[in-house]
């Protein structure tokens, strides 16, 4: 019986939970209401990409559900529209460079389709994200814990930049890609994204500042470089943070059409479609102008992968990110 009683576990004690106060309270619900409207324009965007032109247009069904009895065309028939009869014309984008010449860039002769579009947006999100996390780590993890004078001169430049509107920078930098060659090239599109100049370039140093140098000093004594130390003891504890802001990036570069618009125009991506759709810049088969429900249906296309992204990912996104591991 006393044998039994010391191998008795004893019972986990329960956390006190704290009550709400006030002012919570009020953040709570200002949130929730919110995410209520958030979730009302989904659910509208997706009800009315259902819809016919006429229906909306001229039916003035704008709120109601779709009329999918009395209507003659299929309720997918937007979706079929956006993936299959959407066609974008390639313009001619040539221009001088300053060292180059003349250097011709009039896109693909057959104009861009769906799938195009797709590849474009991965290639630009994907490669987009990896570079600009990448280089706010690096740029993080330097500026906080090598101290010298040069590294707080970059932490206020990087200040003095977020306070400049991105409008100051736009001429300059689409001059300097075309004198350099790079202009509306995946180079360009790689370059470009190559910049710490950002607010997750304070995230890094934040995170850093708290990072214990135990770990890299074991990493010296055991004979590390500190290239090595970084990739091998840094960066594999750094990498939830990395992750998270990897896809924050991508979600940021997946809705992004200015840059592509800017840099990039015979590299359109699905949010650049979407923008030339709603300007009617596109080629419809079979009608003569867009409406406002196959604009929708291409903006519910343009949802789906990120919702697919941030439901797999919710639990990084969500996560932890302490650097944890050592008692001093």
């Amino acid at each position: 019986m006393a044998l039994a009683l010391i191998k008795r576990k004893p019972k986990a004690q329960k956390k006190p939970i704290e009550k709400a106060n006030a002012g919570s309270i009020i953040v709570m619900v200002i949130l929730f209401l919110y995410s209520l409207t958030l979730i009302a324009l989904l659910l509208w965007g997706f009800n009315t990409s259902f819809k016919t032109s006429e229906e909306y247009k001229i039916g003035g069904n704008i709120i109601g559900f779709p009329d999918f009895v009395h209507s003659e065309y299929s309720f997918i028939n937007n979706y079929y529209i956006v993936l299959n009869a959407f066609k974008y014309q390639a313009e001619d984008h040539s221009y001088i460079s300053a060292f180059f010449g003349r250097i011709s860039n009039t896109g693909p002769e057959g104009g861009f389709t769906f799938g195009l579009f797709m590849i474009n947006s991965f290639v630009y999100c994907i490669v987009g994200s990896f570079a600009r996390t990448f280089v706010a780590l690096v740029a993080g993890y330097l500026v906080s814990k090598y101290k010298y004078k040069f590294s707080k001169i970059i932490y206020v430049v990087m200040l003095i930049i977020m306070a400049i509107p991105i409008v100051g920078s736009a001429p300059a930098m689409l001059k300097l890609t075309r004198d350099l060659a790079i202009y509306d090239s995946y180079l360009g599109m790689l370059l470009l994204n190559l910049n710490f100049t950002g607010l997750y370039f304070f995230v890094f140093a934040a995170y850093f500042q708290d990072y214990s140098d135990t770990y890299i000093e074991a990493a010296e004594i055991d004979g590390s470089n500190q290239f090595r130390a970084f990739f091998t003891i840094v960066f594999p504890m750094a990498s939830k943070l990395f992750w998270t802001v990897f896809l924050l990036n991508f979600i940021t570069l997946w809705n992004d059409y200015q840059t592509p618009l800017l840099y990039y125009p015979n590299h359109p991506t699905l949010s650049y479609a979407i923008y030339k759709m709603s300007t009617n810049s596109v080629h419809i088969i079979g009608s003569d102008a867009i409406e406002i429900p196959q604009i929708v249906a291409g903006c519910m296309l343009l949802v789906l992968p990120v919702l697919a992204l941030f439901l797999a990912t919710r639990k990084a996104l969500l996560g932890n990110m302490s650097a944890g591991g050592i008692k001093e």
